[in-house]
């Protein structure tokens, strides 16, 4: 096992927090949103999110979340609160400081510069971009959503396993039971919300047409699903929507989608039929030489692989295989295939 596998989630009296912010994030939200500050109740890894249009409603966001925080039992576990953030211009600012130490809060300080010294939170922004960033590209919806893919990320993340809690969940530390996630869809799937007889004429659509993304809030009302309106723009909370979730045709985007200016482009070839000659036996280190990369999606198994032509010994005609393959031929498979890739920069 890995050590950080056996680690479990902090047990002192102190409720240890972390704060940043995110941005200007270009383009502005659907919403405007520009900013997002993320709140981690560093003991159960438990995160808050927040939207801001301005970096000066971070203290707004901050008296949100004291109040959410005091309605919570876990917080009356602990006997003293402490706040770990950066050195940006609103938190340093009196009034921040003012309204933390009005609530008790203990402030402590990253050291300048070095963004390790708040990893915590800097570990939650690096998982959720990703995961956002995948959701906007397999569900199609323009990138001026990004707001709510993040929260939903965030959501997702409070409430599946952590290696470094243990493989504990989040939400179950903090509040003590299992999240129901059998409300989550495929974010961006098709969901069909129902008109009511009032607002429609004999022959209307009975339904409107709407994109799945997320909760405003995922252990709230059972039965409330945040839509998307993709013509007007509009998000709202919608009470059971009936949803068509295409997992392969979503799924697929992921490796159809065009990526350049996003990944370097190390070769002209992206296909669907696996590249011949193709050998799974090992590679010898001798006369080893890498040739040409592609990337291979699978159709049997619904993913993308990493493929390397190359020659060696072993395979003096040459060959192709994954580069997981190649990279278990042992010393210097690494070096020559960062150098192969450098002459595509």
């Amino acid at each position: 096992h890995h050590p950080r596998d056996q680690q479990q989630p902090q047990n002192t009296n102190i409720l240890k927090l972390s704060t940043d912010l995110i941005g200007p994030v270009e383009p502005a939200g659907y919403d405007g949103t520009r900013y997002l500050i993320g709140f981690a109740v560093l003991n159960y890894s438990f995160v808050k999110l927040y939207s801001l249009k301005s970096k000066d409603q971070s203290l707004e966001k901050l008296n949100k979340f004291i109040a959410w925080l005091g309605t919570h039992p876990f917080k009356d576990t602990h006997t003293s609160t402490q706040l770990h953030l950066d050195n940006d211009s609103v938190f340093t600012s009196d009034e921040f400081k003012r309204t933390c130490e009005k609530n008790k809060i203990l402030l402590t300080w990253a050291a300048p510069y070095v963004a390790q010294t708040n990893c915590r939170i800097e570990v939650v922004w690096r998982d959720s971009t990703r995961m956002a960033l995948a959701y906007l590209i397999q569900s199609s919806l323009q990138y001026h959503y990004w707001p709510l893919a993040y929260h939903h990320a965030v959501n997702i993340r409070n409430t599946t396993p952590q290696r470094h809690l243990g493989y504990n969940i989040p939400h179950s530390l903090a509040f003590g039971s299992l999240p129901d996630l059998s409300r989550v869809r495929i974010f961006g799937c098709t969901a069909f919300a129902w008109i009511h007889d009032d607002n429609r004429k004999k022959l209307d659509d009975r339904a409107l047409e709407l994109r799945y993304v997320g909760h405003k809030d995922l252990h709230g009302s059972p039965h409330q699903y945040l839509l998307l309106n993709v013509n007007t723009g509009v998000v709202r909370n919608y009470a059971k929507p009936v949803f068509k979730e295409a997992l392969d045709e979503q799924s697929k985007r992921l490796v159809q989608v065009d990526l350049d200016g996003m990944l370097p482009t190390l070769t002209t070839q992206f296909g669907r039929l696996q590249p011949s000659p193709w050998s799974t036996a090992s590679v010898s280190r001798r006369d080893r030489r890498i040739l040409d990369l592609i990337a291979y999606y699978d159709e049997e198994d619904h993913e993308t692989l990493a493929c390397v032509q190359f020659v060696a010994h072993s395979h003096p005609r040459g060959a192709w295989t994954t580069v997981r393959n190649y990279l278990a031929s042992g010393s210097g498979a690494y070096q020559h295939l960062q150098e192969f890739v450098k002459h595509f920069d």
